[in-house]
């Protein structure tokens, strides 16, 4: 399940909630708005191929100004991968 969605200026965290016995990997992916899509792709590639004992943090480092479709893009993709962490 994912935690939460935190958001500091440029940084998103996108962190999921874990058991003890997982693994976490952090991985840093830095974006524009024209990479919002390709950046989906390579996330859901790795959750829907990872064992069940690794765990993710993705954090995504984006400009200042990122557009609003952008991060609802982020927010769907988090919503919608709950049920897989």
């Amino acid at each position: 399940m994912i935690r939460n969605f935190r958001t500091n200026k440029s940084l998103y965290k996108l962190q999921f909630n874990y058991r003890v016995s997982d693994v976490i990997i952090p991985i840093a992916m830095s974006l524009d708005d024209e990479y919002t899509y390709l950046s989906i792709v390579a996330m859901t590639s790795i959750l829907e191929n990872s064992n069940s004992n690794t765990k993710y943090d993705f954090y995504i480092l984006h400009p200042l100004i990122f557009p609003i479709e952008s991060k609802n893009i982020l927010k769907s993709f988090e919503k919608k991968y709950k049920m897989f962490c």
